[in-house]
C-alpha cells in the first residue's frame, strides 16, 4: 500500500468518524463536511435533508473552506429551482451513486439552467459532485455534495468512486439521525404533556435516585418544603418520614424486605416546614417489562411518586369550564372559584355579586351539569379534563427539533 493510499484510507475513516458523530448530534455536520471536502479536494461541501411528511426535519447545512459564497437567499432560490435542476434530475436516474455533473452535461447544458443563472453562478458552484439518498418509502430524501469554483477541474469518476465509500454510511447516518429526532420530538411531548398535570411526579429507582421529575416536582424540590432540594434523590426532610418513603418505593419496585414482585400503591403523609398541613404522597409500581428483545436489560424496576399539596387551590380555567359544560362565562366563574375551594358567600364577594344572584347562577349551573350539590359540582368538575393548570407549559415542537439541531439555523455556512 502506497503512501497515498495510507493518507485516503485515513482521511475516509475521519470523514465516517465525523458522519457517524453527526447522527447524534447534528453540529458535527460541520467536521463531517470538513473533512470530506479534505478527503475529495472540493471548496465546499453541502448536506440537505428533505422530508415530504415533516417539515421540522428539513435541514441544509455547508462548509466553505475557499471563495465561494452562500446564503439563505440562495438557498431558498435553489429548492425553488430544484425540480428543473439538470443536476438533480441526473442524480434522481441514478439513486445512491455518486455523479460528476461535468461527466454527463457540457458547459452549455449547464450555464442554460435558471439554477444556473439565478444560484451557482452567484454561489461560484461550477463543478459539482452529487449523490441523492431516498428511503424505502420515498417520503424523504437526502442530497449530499462537493463543490469546486470555476478555476479548479470537475471532479473525476475516481473521486465519484471515492465519494462512493461513504454512502452506506451516509444512509446509515441518516436513518440513526431521524429515528433519534423523532425519539426526542415525542419525548418533548410527552414531558411538556405531564406538565400540564397539577401534582407533582418523580420516577425513582429502588434507591430514590430521580430518573424524571416534571415541573410541579421540581417545584416541590426548589421551595424546600417538605423535601430537600438535591436532584439526584428523592429525599424528604424529616428522617421518619424519608425511612418511610424508601421503604414505600422499595416495596413498589420489589425490592422490599420479603417482596418477590412489586406491591400495590401506597400513601404517605409528608410533614411541612411550616407545619401548615401535610403533603400527600402516592408511591406505585412503574416497570412492566414492556421493552423490545435486546433492550430488556435497560428495563430496571422502577417507582412513580406522585405528590400533592392539599393547600393549594387548583385552578380551573373557567373558559373551559364554560365551554364543557355549556355554561355562561359568568356560571364558569362562579364554578371555577368554588373548585378552588371557596363557599359561595366568598365566591359571591370574588366576583362582586350579590348572594342572591350567586345562587341563582349555582341553580343553573346545577341543572346543566346534572348536580344538585356543589360537592357534586366540585367532583365532577376536578374529574374532567379541565383540571389544570392556567398557564401551563407550551407543547412546543420546534423547540424539541432546535434542541436537536442546536447550534445549527436551517441554512447555515460554516467558513
Amino acid at each position: 500500500m502506497t503512501n497515498k493510499d495510507t493518507t485516503i484510507n485515513r482521511r475516509i475513516l475521519d470523514v465516517i468518524d465525523a458522519i457517524y458523530d453527526a447522527s447524534i448530534d447534528p453540529t458535527h455536520w460541520q467536521r463531517a463536511l470538513k473533512s470530506a471536502c479534505a478527503l475529495l479536494e472540493a471548496d465546499a461541501g453541502q448536506m440537505g435533508h428533505f422530508d415530504h411528511n415533516n417539515g421540522q426535519f428539513n435541514v441544509s447545512i455547508l462548509f466553505s473552506d475557499g471563495d465561494m459564497h452562500w446564503n439563505d437567499t440562495l438557498q431558498k432560490k435553489q429548492e425553488q429551482h430544484m425540480a428543473e435542476d439538470p443536476r438533480i434530475k441526473l442524480c434522481n436516474q441514478y439513486p445512491g451513486k455518486p455523479i460528476s455533473c461535468r461527466l454527463y452535461l457540457t458547459d452549455e447544458e449547464l450555464h442554460e439552467s435558471q439554477v444556473y443563472k439565478d444560484v451557482l453562478q452567484f454561489s461560484r458552484a461550477e463543478y459539482s459532485m452529487l449523490v441523492v439518498l431516498k428511503d424505502a418509502k420515498n417520503e424523504s430524501f437526502t442530497g449530499f455534495g462537493m463543490f469546486r469554483p470555476p478555476e479548479k477541474e470537475a471532479f473525476t469518476q475516481e473521486e465519484c468512486d471515492l465519494m462512493g465509500e461513504l454512502v452506506p454510511h451516509l444512509k446509515r447516518a441518516f436513518a440513526i439521525q431521524k429515528r433519534l429526532g423523532e425519539a426526542l420530538l415525542y419525548k418533548h411531548m410527552a414531558t411538556s404533556a405531564l406538565d400540564h398535570i397539577p401534582l407533582g411526579m418523580f420516577i425513582v429507582d429502588a434507591q430514590c435516585q430521580i430518573r424524571f421529575s416534571n415541573a410541579m416536582a421540581q417545584t416541590f424540590l426548589k421551595e424546600r418544603d417538605g423535601f430537600l432540594d438535591q436532584p439526584e434523590r428523592l429525599t424528604l426532610q424529616s428522617t421518619q418520614g424519608n425511612r418511610a418513603l424508601r421503604s414505600l418505593v422499595e416495596k413498589a419496585v420489589g425490592k422490599g424486605e420479603g417482596s418477590k414482585s412489586p406491591v400495590d400503591s401506597r400513601t404517605l403523609a409528608v410533614s411541612r416546614k411550616h407545619g401548615e398541613g401535610q403533603l400527600s404522597i402516592l408511591v406505585s409500581p412503574l416497570s412492566d417489562n414492556s421493552l423490545p428483545p435486546g433492550l430488556d436489560h435497560l428495563d430496571i424496576p422502577l417507582a412513580v411518586v406522585f405528590v400533592t399539596d392539599p393547600t393549594q387551590p387548583q385552578e380551573t380555567p373557567p373558559e373551559l369550564v364554560q365551554r364543557l359544560f355549556g355554561l355562561t362565562s359568568r356560571e364558569a366563574e362562579l364554578t371555577a372559584q368554588l373548585v378552588m375551594g371557596r363557599t359561595l358567600q366568598e365566591t359571591a364577594a370574588a366576583l362582586d355579586i350579590t348572594d342572591n344572584t350567586a345562587r341563582s347562577h349555582l341553580k343553573a349551573v346545577f341543572g346543566k351539569t346534572n348536580t344538585s350539590r356543589q360537592h357534586d359540582l366540585v367532583r365532577l368538575v376536578m374529574a374532567s379534563p379541565v383540571w389544570m393548570r392556567k398557564t401551563p407549559a407550551a407543547l412546543d415542537h420546534d423547540d424539541a427539533l432546535d434542541a436537536l439541531f442546536e447550534g445549527s439555523r436551517r441554512y447555515l455556512l460554516y467558513n
